[in-house]
């Protein structure tokens, strides 16, 4: 296991879960899931 991959997944991760957050804050108020 190389620690570099294993870092790079978790700001990956991080940058996608921002950013999912983003969307779901602006789709909240137009549409509910």
């Amino acid at each position: 296991m190389q620690r570099k991959e294993a870092f790079l997944l978790s700001i990956i991760q991080v940058a996608y879960f921002l950013l999912y957050l983003r969307r779901g804050d602006c789709r909240e108020q137009s549409h509910v899931q």
